[in-house]
């Protein structure tokens, strides 16, 4: 008797068939297979079965830099947020016009409006503590005309990080100083008739190896210049 019941057990256990391993999502039923980049980052988790005949899945979220890819039928993510952590501050990412750099982080600028009226042909500079300059030539390189060779110069007055915080000049395929435009600063000046002593450069183009400006009477100092 108690030979047959040791053949029994031996045939049953031979007799067991294929393993399955079945992964059971939280909600108890079993996890969706993955077949394309789109579903593995909006549905996917790490671990979920996959096959996915695309090459490469990546994609931006925000800051961070995310990839996943199909290992041996199984879903595996990956995130880079370098740029999270270092920011606009570190040059990784430029603040959009309209936006200033504070920490780390690009936010939008005050409303202009608040500010109280600049004088004569001055403006409110954006981002800044209602300073008052001359209007900026440029923003960009595309602003300065149909030329491939023209170039927007990032002027000495700025008063925050990010493109239209500085008041800039363009300059022409033949400027060939590396002079910064001087737009909108000021310096001592003996001009008939100007009290102040103080003169405001502005409407500055590059005459080859040197920047000329126009030279007008302001009682508006701006010390933030720095050449």
């Amino acid at each position: 008797m108690m030979r047959a019941a040791c053949v029994l057990l031996i045939y049953l256990a031979a007799c067991r068939g294929k393993r399955h391993v079945v992964l059971d999502a939280q909600d108890g039923s079993p996890p969706t297979l993955i077949t394309t980049c789109e579903e593995a980052f909006e549905l996917g988790h790490e671990g979920d079965p996959c096959d996915i005949l695309e090459p490469d899945c990546a994609q931006d979220e925000g800051c961070c830099h995310q990839e996943v890819v199909c290992e041996i039928g199984r879903l595996v993510f990956s995130e880079d947020c370098v740029a999270c952590t270092m920011g606009c501050a570190s040059g990784l990412e430029e603040c959009p016009i309209g936006t200033a750099c504070v920490g780390d982080t690009c936010v939008p600028c005050p409303p202009s409006d608040e500010c109280p009226p600049c004088p004569g042909d001055l403006e409110p500079v954006p981002c800044s503590d209602c300073a008052c300059a001359p209007p900026t030539q440029c923003s960009s390189d595309e602003d300065c005309g149909p030329s491939p060779e023209a170039s927007c110069r990032l002027g000495p007055l700025c008063y925050c990080d990010g493109p239209g915080c500085c008041v800039n000049a363009c300059a022409g395929p033949e400027c060939t100083t590396m002079e910064a435009p001087p737009e909108g600063c000021t310096v001592p000046c003996a001009e008939p008739g100007c009290e102040t002593g103080l003169c405001r450069m502005q409407g500055c183009y590059c005459a080859g190896e040197a920047w000329a400006c126009d030279t007008v009477c302001t009682d508006v100092p701006t010390d933030e210049c720095a050449f």
